[in-house]
């Protein structure tokens, strides 16, 4: 809601990266303020023109509106590249010559979740986001409103796994799939998640297979 942050797994290596997104120190590089910007035309990163600073609370406010799931296709579209960028910058060597095949993995509100007309939205958030960060050249408010408005059209073919998920299951795992996680420990957890909008508890209990 107020931030994004990106973790980029390689399920062969078995290592994650978390992407530092923002230049500061601590885990604060991390964290990507989930505002876009508009200026001239053009949706951007940084911190100029018009700031566009509730992304997630506006899909869900409306999310039959093209405008509003527009500008959440080119917020994403830009973390896609910039994470992507930071990989075949930082991991050149590794994957230089790499046949990569991704999977994409969103959070979905939890009270959403049950919603296939939701998850069939945010599974068109995803696709859309992933073509356009895969274009070349800047990303117009034109060009993207057009974009999601014949999202039907397009098909990524193999390119793209798409996992859509409850946002406390997404977090589950990334714990469970963590070097934190101890197997022989115990097995009950508690987490809170305190957010821009709301503040979730849950109480689990975890079976690793």
């Amino acid at each position: 809601t107020s931030c994004t942050k990106v973790v980029i797994a390689d399920r062969e290596m078995k290592h994650a990266y978390a992407v530092p997104l923002v230049d500061a120190t601590g885990v604060n590089c991390y964290l990507l303020p989930a505002r876009l910007s508009q200026s001239r035309g053009e949706y951007t990163l940084a911190d100029k023109g018009k700031a566009f600073t509730d992304l997630k609370l506006s899909l869900l406010a409306s999310p039959m509106d093209e405008a509003v799931c527009a500008r959440v296709c080119a917020f994403l579209a830009l973390v896609i590249r910039s994470a992507r960028a930071w990989l075949f910058t930082e991991h050149r060597d590794k994957y230089l010559n790499a046949d990569i095949l991704w999977t994409l993995a969103l959070g979905q509100p939890a009270d959403q979740a049950t919603s296939q007309e939701n998850k069939d939205l945010y599974m068109s958030l995803a696709k859309v986001a992933w073509f356009l960060a895969g274009q070349s050249g800047r990303l117009t408010t034109a060009s993207v409103l057009e974009t999601w408005r014949s999202r039907v059209g397009i098909n990524l073919g193999d390119e793209l796994e798409i996992m859509v998920m409850p946002e406390l299951a997404a977090q589950i795992h990334g714990f469970v799939s963590s070097s934190h996680f101890d197997a022989r420990g115990s097995k009950i957890f508690l987490m809170v998640d305190v957010g821009a909008g709301t503040v979730d508890a849950s109480t689990f209990y975890v079976k690793k297979d």
